[in-house]
């Protein structure tokens, strides 16, 4: 779902097997929108208000909660790389998937920091292995000297 974008709430009622309380919602006016911004603990509390059983409240705040942007630990992070091509960085006990939905523009900035961030590894990692060459270098000059 995007910025700006609504959810027909009848449909996701009945999506979600809680058609009987479509009534509920409407006559107070409750948005899907509105319930994203609980949390879990808040939607229990909602559900019980509008007097669901315990199954319905179930329903009800797992259906909510997969809708919402994980707060958990992203499994893949999709990192562009300099070819356009994209590179996958995973953990093992990471548990769920994030999308991110950029503009054109911001996927040009993304990449091009990406660019220099692969640009400054490399600078560094010359940098390191020089250091073995100046000490090199130098242990020859006090030799010749």
């Amino acid at each position: 779902m995007t910025e700006g974008q609504t959810i027909n709430r009848e449909q996701f009622l009945k999506d979600n097997k809680l058609g009987d309380v479509i009534d509920i919602f409407v006559k107070r006016d409750i948005t899907i929108e509105e319930l994203l911004e609980f949390d879990k603990n808040d939607l229990k509390q909602f559900a019980k208000e509008i007097g669901l059983d315990a199954l319905s409240q179930n329903r009800l705040v797992k259906s909510i909660l997969k809708l919402k942007p994980s707060s958990l630990a992203i499994t893949n992070v999709t990192q562009p790389s300099s070819h356009g091509n994209i590179k996958h960085l995973s953990s093992s006990h990471q548990q769920q998937q994030q999308h991110v939905i950029v503009s054109p523009e911001e996927h040009d900035a993304i990449s091009k920091l990406y660019l220099r961030y692969e640009d400054s590894t490399k600078l560094i990692l010359q940098l390191k292995n020089s250091f073995s060459l100046l000490e090199k270098s130098s242990k020859q000059c006090k030799v010749d000297v």
